[in-house]
Order: structure tokens, then C-alpha cells, then sequence
């Protein structure tokens, strides 16, 4: 109901009220974070429930909130109204960026009945469903990120210029290492504009950024949470140095027993 400064409340600015306006553009998403299946989805139902705005962050408080499924959305941006949507090049050209290293085309088909995307390249043509956990994973909440953008994005502007932050709860879920590595340095490439904050439990994760963007969050000894920065510069290290230093203070990466019996034998 107020907003607070040094001075004390504030009136609320109206455009937070407002689901398409840019100002105060907030996502978050949870560990739970999935797409409903196409077939159960209804977006009359959902608008009906949640408003627009808390639809953007539901995923991280209700954990049986599911995200807009991704390949009918784009389905839809692809033929609007008998034509491509006016944002249709230039989400291809995001998506194609974010997703691989290689070239990708977008190509229609058909599952089910139901309009389906196939991602192509030199090696194989794999339908959206056929996609292993992590890159659906992926998929779906970048793809939910990116309808959003597209809603609060004025004409004039194109989506990387809206401002805005964006929370992802364990970041590297379900993700192979090679999308570990590079996923934090390509979304903020692809979407300046944007803070993304994100929580990660993966060494190859905590050392993709330099030291000023890591906190730890540690439990002190007086039992409540702290969180501070790193001691030591860890951008560009090895696994193993990771996870022996202050960011995770494992003693070892041996397993136990193993451990064990090295030491046994020095």
C-alpha cells in the first residue's frame, strides 16, 4: 500500500498497478519452476486468478504454481492473426543466442494435435517434448520471462532495453555443466538491462562470475543467516578449488572413505 523512502511513505506510482507497464518490471522463479502441459492449461482461468503481476513471481512462494506453457505461446507469436508477430525476429534471434552455440531454426510441427516447435541443427531435428528435463527446464522459464518482456515492452523499444530483476531459485537446475559454465554471462549479454539475482549450489556456477557478484550465505555461530562476500577471487578457477575454498569450505572433494584411506596411507 505504500512505498518508503528516507523521508517515509510514498504514494504509489499507479503504473505499478498497471500489468503492462515496464515500471518496477520484477520475474522470479522458483526451484519448482515447470510449464503446465498445453492440454490442462487455461490461460481465461489463470488471468481469472492471480493477477498479472503476481503471475510473474508466483513460482517462487506457491510451489504448485506452474508457468505458461512455452511451445503453444510461441506457437501463437509465430502466426498472429494469419501474420508473425511483430516481436517474431527478434524473439528468434534472443532464443537462437540463448540456446546453443550453433545455429538453430524454428520449425512448426505437430504432436498430439497441439502445435509443437523443433529445435534444428547440423545434427538432429528433436521436438520440444523430446527435450531432456534440463533444457525444457530451461525453455520454460526463459520462455516465460520472455512473454512477459514482450507484454511490458513499449513498441518504440526493443525487449534487451526494458529494466528490470529477475530471481531464479538454483539457477543450474537440471542444467548439463557445459549450460552451467556459460548460462550467467549469456543472459546478461542477451538481456543488459535486466539484474538477474540467483541462488547455486554448482562450483562451475560460482566461478562463471567474478567475485564482486558471489555472496555466501552462511549460517553464523549465533545461529542466524549472514551473508558476505568471498575472501578470495575465484572467476575462472577448477572445480576443485571452488569447492575447497570459502565459497563451499569443503575439506576435501575426496568421498569419505576414499579420503580416508589416502590419509591413512600418507
Amino acid at each position: 500500500t505504500h512505498l518508503y523512502a528516507g523521508n517515509g511513505p510514498l504514494p504509489v506510482p499507479e503504473s505499478l498497478h498497471e500489468a503492462n507497464d515496464p515500471s518496477f518490471f520484477l520475474c522470479g522463479y522458483g526451484s519448482n519452476r515447470r510449464s503446465e502441459p498445453a492440454a490442462t492449461f487455461d490461460e481465461a482461468a489463470r488471468n481469472k486468478s492471480w493477477a498479472p503481476r503476481y503471475q510473474r513471481v508466483a513460482s517462487l512462494h506457491e510451489e504448485g504454481f506452474t508457468l505458461t506453457p512455452f511451445s503453444p505461446w510461441l506457437a501463437r507469436m509465430s502466426s498472429d492473426n494469419g501474420k508473425p508477430h511483430t516481436r517474431w525476429d527478434e524473439m528468434v534471434t534472443l532464443l537462437s543466442n540463448l540456446l546453443s552455440t550453433t545455429d538453430i531454426e524454428w520449425s512448426r510441427g505437430i504432436v498430439d494435435g497441439e502445435a509443437e516447435f523443433v529445435l534444428s541443427n547440423d545434427h538432429a531435428r528433436v521436438q520440444f517434448s523430446a527435450l531432456s528435463d534440463g533444457y525444457r527446464a530451461y525453455l520454460s522459464w526463459l520462455g516465460d520471462l520472455l512473454r512477459h518482456l514482450v507484454e511490458v515492452t513499449p513498441k518504440s523499444s526493443r525487449i534487451a532495453e526494458t529494466p528490470g530483476v529477475v530471481l531464479i531459485d538454483e539457477l543450474d537446475l537440471h542444467l548439463h555443466p557445459s549450460w552451467q559454465r556459460r548460462l550467467l554471462g549469456e543472459l546478461s549479454h542477451a538481456f543488459p538491462k535486466l539484474q538477474f539475482i540467483v541462488t547455486s549450489h554448482s562450483p562451475i556456477v560460482a566461478s562463471s562470475v567474478p567475485r564482486e557478484n558471489v555472496l555466501i550465505v552462511d549460517r553464523s555461530p549465533r545461529g542466524p543467516a549472514e551473508v558476505h562476500w568471498p575472501d578470495k577471487e575465484y572467476y575462472g578457477s577448477s572445480v576443485d578449488e571452488v569447492l575447497t575454498g570459502d565459497y563451499f569450505e569443503l575439506e576435501s572433494t575426496l568421498p569419505p572413505e576414499l579420503r580416508l584411506q589416502v590419509e591413512a596411507e600418507e
